[in-house]
């Protein structure tokens, strides 16, 4: 796939599991046909939002397999297969590679956090070993930051390394990342409330989770930028804002779930601890005030 097809609004799926924790397969396709109904461009799996390191290694695989077979040329998918180790993230993404995904997702060394060497030896390694198209996935503090500096390094040493999902939520970061290889890899944000001004400032397009509830938002200000009504995009941009503050935070998944419940769609029964299955009331409330707020509801 070529790094300029690597844009717009990816969704950062939910997982749904049964009552019995189990995979939800048809929840899982219901909710994939709504997104690429609406118009997403990509589906993006095994994330942090599908709470990808709760699943075993078969449940990955499928959920990959799912996500391709609806998609069916419809959007790219995005499947995630970082892991602590650099064996370990080869041997992930090599599974994903073979079971459709389109881009590999790859968090950036976690947990035993290494030098800027270290992490640039772990990315040429997955590269030369896959021929998947990779997205760096920087998410400081919990990861080790790749800086602009190194994205620069990555572009000429790594020959897979094509995208980047930011979580950084450093603008000035941002800003510098696309000045020096915006033409060399798509640059994307991870972060909803950031999406607006991450767009003027030149990146191709968003991992969002918000996308699970308020998609025809982000795809309002995805199009509202692309034909320069920055009014439309402002506008939508501070509904979008209000969503962010009502489901972020600890067990944001979780949250994020019970708003799309509110929203009559599918999101499993059950749950994988330690996450819970439901949010407080407080938290609902919050939720169900943010989603009439935004005209969802």
């Amino acid at each position: 796939m070529e790094w300029q097809k690597i844009k717009g609004v990816i969704v950062s799926t939910i997982t749904a599991f049964t009552a019995e924790g189990e995979l939800d397969e048809k929840a899982l396709r219901e909710n994939y046909v709504y997104y690429l109904n609406r118009g997403a461009h990509g589906l993006g799996v095994l994330g942090t939002t599908s709470e990808d390191h709760l699943l075993r290694q078969d449940e990955r695989r499928r959920i990959v397999e799912i996500a391709r077979s609806e998609a069916k040329g419809r959007a790219f998918v995005v499947a995630g297969s970082g892991m602590i180790g650099t064996r370990e993230t080869v041997e992930m993404t090599k599974i994903v590679e073979d079971a459709g995904a389109d881009v590999a997702l790859i968090l950036a060394p976690f947990y035993q956090r290494p030098t800027e060497e270290g992490v640039i030896k772990h990315f040429k390694t997955v590269s030369d070993a896959v021929d998947i198209p990779m997205m760096v996935y920087n998410m400081p503090p919990i990861t080790s930051n790749v800086t602009p500096q190194m994205l620069e390094r990555l572009c000429k040493e790594a020959r897979n390394v094509k995208a980047l999902k930011d979580s950084s939520r450093d603008l000035h970061e941002l800003s510098d990342t696309i000045r020096l290889v915006g033409d060399k890899m798509s640059v994307c944000t991870g972060e909803d409330d950031l999406f607006m001004p991450s767009l003027l400032l030149g990146a191709r397009g968003g991992y969002l989770a918000g996308a699970n509830i308020a998609i025809d938002i982000e795809l309002g200000i995805y199009n509202a930028i692309r034909e320069g009504n920055l009014e439309e995009a402002r506008k939508l941009h501070f509904k979008l804002v209000t969503l962010t503050e009502a489901y972020s935070g600890l067990g944001f998944q979780t949250n994020l779930k019970e708003a799309v419940r509110m929203l009559g769609s599918p999101a499993g029964e059950g749950d994988r601890s330690p996450l819970l299955p439901r949010a407080s009331d407080e938290r609902r409330d919050a939720l169900k005030k943010a989603l009439k707020q935004a005209g969802l509801l």
